[in-house]
Formats: structure tokens, C-alpha cells, sequence
């Protein structure tokens, strides 16, 4: 099980952007604490500019920002973007599994996105994990340290 949370907007409709090319501020942050495909604990975060921070283990309410790993390609950050995208966190119709409630203690895994200006406040619980979680989730893993 994947649970992903994002940022908050009233309306939840995704940002104007071109299909495969990520908008300059796209900004995602993927937490996940447990996961049915035994991948380990993750904090990956990747910002505007191509930045990906990242640590392995827990994130408890304490956890200091996760360092530096490496920048990436604009090829890479669009790659993410519809990766993201594909996970239905910007649906503006009901998508299985997603809704506005807040995370709550048990959840698994969280996600923040923004882009375009836009912030969606979603709690998506994947029961089974969905592919396209998983495949946002490993490739940021593999872009982090080639898992």
C-alpha cells in the first residue's frame, strides 16, 4: 500500500501545461514509509530547478531536511512530471483511491506536488499499490541512487 498526500488549492484540476513537459515551477515531493512492493523507507523531494534531495529511512515530525543528491535533467524532471501526472493526483474527476481528506496516522506514504501556481491537497491510498504509484515511485528511487 502507497498512500500519496499533496500541497492545498480549492479545486483540485491539474496546471496548464504541455503534455510531457513539466512546468518551470513543478515541484514533488514523495514520502514513502511502507510499501507492499518492499521497497525501503524514502523521503525523495525534487524542486523547480532539477534539485533532488533524498533520504532513506523513516521521516518522523523531527526529520531534518533530506541533503542534496544530485540535479537533474530537464529531460528527467519532464520524465517525473508524467510520472506524477499519471497517478491522477490532478484529476479534477473522482479518480479510485484518491480523495481530499488529510492523511491520517497508518497511512503509508505521502506526496506534495505544485506546478503552474497550483497546489492539490489529495490523500491517494493505492490498496493494491496502482503501476503508475509504483512507477513514479521507482524511478525517483532509481534517479536517486539506481536501485
Amino acid at each position: 500500500m502507497l498512500a500519496l498526500a499533496a500541497g492545498t488549492l480549492a479545486g483540485c484540476a491539474g496546471p496548464a501545461a504541455q503534455p510531457g513537459h513539466a512546468p518551470a515551477d513543478f515541484s514533488v515531493s514523495v514520502e514513502v514509509r511502507q510499501d507492499a512492493t518492499g521497497l525501503d523507507p524514502v523521503w525523495l523531494i525534487v524542486m523547480p530547478g532539477g534539485e533532488m534531495f533524498g533520504a532513506r529511512g523513516d521521516r518522523t515530525a523531527k526529520s531534518p531536511s533530506p541533503p542534496l543528491i544530485r540535479t537533474l535533467s530537464r529531460r528527467e524532471v519532464d520524465e517525473v512530471w508524467t510520472l506524477t501526472d499519471a497517478t491522477g493526483v490532478w484529476a479534477s474527476a473522482p479518480v479510485p483511491g484518491v480523495s481530499d481528506a488529510p492523511s491520517r496516522e497508518g497511512d503509508t506514504g505521502g506526496v506534495i506536488v505544485s506546478a503552474s501556481g497550483a497546489r492539490v491537497r489529495r490523500t491517494v491510498r493505492f490498496q493494491p499499490v496502482t503501476p503508475e504509484a509504483l512507477a513514479l515511485t521507482r524511478r525517483l528511487r532509481a534517479l536517486a541512487w539506481a536501485d
